[in-house]
């Protein structure tokens, strides 16, 4: 018994987080770049803090090197980015390869899903 995707029980954050993954697939280093720098503009790394954080504890060096290796956001997106290669790998290799290009055409091309039916 084959049901339609909207039927599938799956939680409504995990289709926004995957969509979102799937659309800006092409923009992953970026939005890491982007989330370390805010990090970093976040915490004061000046050398008052270096030399303040001998005494006490501060926003030091290794302190941003720190939180941006344990960043959750981060992590999240190096790990999605990790699975998403490997998956579409795989959908390529696939002997049948319209999974592939029908998440090519709507997720990296823009297409809507009337314009990749008229192509199928």
């Amino acid at each position: 018994m084959t049901k339609n995707v909207e039927e599938l029980p799956y939680p409504i954050k995990a289709s926004k987080e995957i969509t979102f993954i799937f659309y800006n697939y092409n923009n992953i280093d970026k939005l890491i770049e982007d989330r370390r720098n805010t990090i970093i503009e976040k915490m004061n790394g000046s050398t008052a803090a270096w030399l303040k954080a001998l005494k006490q504890d501060s926003n030091s060096f290794e302190d941003i090197i720190v939180r941006l290796d344990e960043d959750s956001v981060i992590n999240r997106l190096k790990h999605w980015k990790t699975f998403l290669l490997s998956f579409f790998n795989i959908l390529k290799n696939y002997k049948e390869t319209i999974y592939y290009e029908l998440i090519e055409l709507k997720y990296f091309k823009y297409l809507e899903n009337e314009e990749i039916m008229k192509n199928y």
